[in-house]
């Protein structure tokens, strides 16, 4: 959440001031480690935020061009319906692969249109 990824991050900077790169879990945590950065006078221009679900409100921030610099999608519908045929072949008493590849897309400035 927001919340979590503010915390969290008022937490590390507080440890490490010196933090300039933050990889999130998801862009929602991102969201709140851009306002810790920003309450701790972060420059927008050297630190980088990256995070994944290219969330609308990540596009646009990527687009503003500060700490926002790049988000992963993630394809959560065909993710999705890749865990339910899982999940339905081991029902029936198939087999599943171990690992499954997901297809992602790298989101950024230049990718966005």
């Amino acid at each position: 959440t927001p919340e979590n990824g503010l915390k969290s991050l008022e937490n590390a900077l507080q440890v490490y001031p010196e933090i300039d790169v933050v990889a999130s879990i998801n862009d929602a945590g991102a969201f709140g480690a851009i306002k810790a950065l920003e309450a701790a006078g972060k420059d927008p221009q050297t630190t980088i935020v990256v995070g994944i679900d290219a969330d609308a409100q990540a596009k646009d921030l990527i687009e503003q061009g500060k700490f926002y610099r790049g988000t992963v999608d993630t394809s959560p519908e065909l993710t999705g319906e890749m865990a339910v045929n899982a999940v339905i072949k081991l029902l029936a008493g198939s087999t599943a692969p171990k690992n499954v590849r997901v297809p992602v897309a790298k989101i950024t400035k230049d990718s966005l249109p």
